[in-house]
């Protein structure tokens, strides 16, 4: 789609062109020269940029957030790699390695922006992609879910067939009169029907259709880090799981990936760590770090640090509060949190709007104890609660931030926290960690599900 192309090819163009001319505005002055003479000496890199996220199709490819985080974060490392040996090899196009280190840094910022724009812009009809969608209710559901606009698609759904219904000669003309329109994209997913009937309607789709977007029913299965193994001769294909937290190598890069930027945000937020630590000695009294077990990697016991937000008595607090109120004793039975708890203090509030009381885990990850991504650090009066699960949540450390807390955080039920991080486990790749920490920043600045 055109539209779709160009809309992209502007958003990169002009976020790269910013980028850039940030990283030449913060160095021309070292260099003896203008401004504007830098510019024009280094301005190729936002090219090689271009390039890199064209062949991955960036461009032109509607897909899903964490999957274009992915690639964009992938397109900045190749440009950085190509632009330096470009550097090396040839003095016209030299760059100077300041410039070239900020205008890096400043473009892993590039998909906090997309998934703004995406989000605003993907609205109007005129970016939409037109579909239509063969689907059964359960199947359905599963699309609402998948399209929604934080997965930035931008598929506008004009038909939908319902199956359940209907007789096959029905469903095949349905699908007929939606051949016959313009369509970028049809959608199936069903659930109650065989592999070899629905193949069927994909096969009298395809005909017409370039884009098809199929939902099988293996959702449970680890596809993150899965590889198709497909074979001509065989005619068919096969899966590959992979669990990543099994090989001593990326448990040692995921380790070494926690050192390194866990110290670097601690130097970085330490005055505000001090003022918060201050702030909370003057208001509220008592020690401002707050310290609680919970169970760690291999089930071992650890005690977590967090800015101390709630007041002294809290535990007798709440049990009276529940006690007097059953709506809140609901509340607390599903999501485990309450939306006013009484135990809160005022500054407490503030802090836990702005998710920043557990910034004193960043102790706990150069500790070892805590992992900068992870599950929930759970009480061991929750652990019962994980039932069969509870050895997927043994097998890596607590993260400060989780699959959970970008997926809705504290609107999410108890059950659905302990799905996520069991997925986060099955799933876990150092390139989802990266994806997490991003999405938790975009989670924090929109304060969705915070208090």
């Amino acid at each position: 789609m055109v539209r779709y192309f160009v809309f992209k090819f502007l958003l990169y163009s002009l976020l790269l062109l910013i980028n850039f001319s940030l990283a030449t505005l913060l160095f021309y002055k070292h260099y003896e020269t203008t401004y504007f003479a830098l510019f024009l000496q280094c301005y190729w890199m936002i090219l090689a940029y271009l390039f890199f996220y064209a062949y991955h199709e960036l461009l032109t490819k509607r897909m899903i957030t964490i999957t274009e985080t992915y690639l964009i974060l992938k397109s900045n490392v190749f440009a950085l790699v190509i632009i330096f040996i470009f550097s090396a090899l040839s003095i016209h196009l030299r760059c100077f390695m300041d410039v070239l280190a900020t205008f890096f840094l400043l473009n892993t910022l590039i998909p906090v922006f997309v998934y703004f724009a995406k989000n605003y812009f993907l609205q109007f009809p005129y970016l939409e992609e037109k579909i239509f969608i063969v689907c059964d209710n359960e199947g359905f559901n599963n699309i609402k879910k998948w399209f929604s606009i934080k997965n930035g698609f931008g598929f506008s759904v004009k038909e939908v067939i319902y199956v359940d219904k209907l007789s096959n000669s029905q469903i095949k003309t349905k699908i007929s009169e939606c051949l016959n329109k313009q369509y970028g994209a049809a959608v199936v997913s069903i659930y109650r029907y065989p592999l070899f009937k629905i193949s069927y309607y994909i096969d009298y789709i395809q005909k017409k259709i370039g884009k098809i977007v199929i939902f099988p029913r293996i959702s449970s299965l680890p596809l993150f880090n899965i590889e198709i193994i497909s074979s001509v001769n065989y005619k068919g294909l096969a899966f590959m799981l992979r669990n990543n937290l099994l090989n001593p190598l990326d448990k040692t890069i995921k380790r070494i990936f926690d050192l390194i930027f866990s110290f670097i945000i601690l130097i970085f937020l330490s005055p505000l760590l001090i003022l918060i630590y201050l702030a909370i000695l003057v208001l509220d009294r008592g020690n401002p770090i707050f310290k609680q077990e919970r169970v760690g990697e291999n089930g071992r016991s650890f005690y977590v640090y967090k800015f101390k937000t709630m007041i002294e008595n809290a535990d007798s607090v709440l049990a009276e509060f529940l006690k007097q109120n059953k709506e809140a004793m609901e509340e607390y039975t599903k999501f485990r949190k309450l939306k006013n708890d009484p135990r809160i203090t005022k500054l407490g509030k503030i802090l836990r709007k702005l998710s920043i009381d557990e910034l004193p885990q960043l102790v706990n990850v150069l500790k070892g104890e805590m992992s900068l991504v992870g599950p929930r650090p759970y009480l061991k009066s929750e652990v019962g609660d994980w039932g069969g699960y509870f050895e997927y949540y043994k097998m890596v450390k607590p993260g400060i931030t989780g699959l959970w807390q970008v997926s809705g955080r504290n609107e999410l039920t108890f059950d659905e926290r302990i799905k996520l991080d069991v997925w986060y486990v099955k799933n876990w790749s150092l390139e989802l960690d990266i994806i997490i920490l991003i999405k938790t920043i975009i989670s924090v600045l929109s304060g969705r599900g915070s208090y």
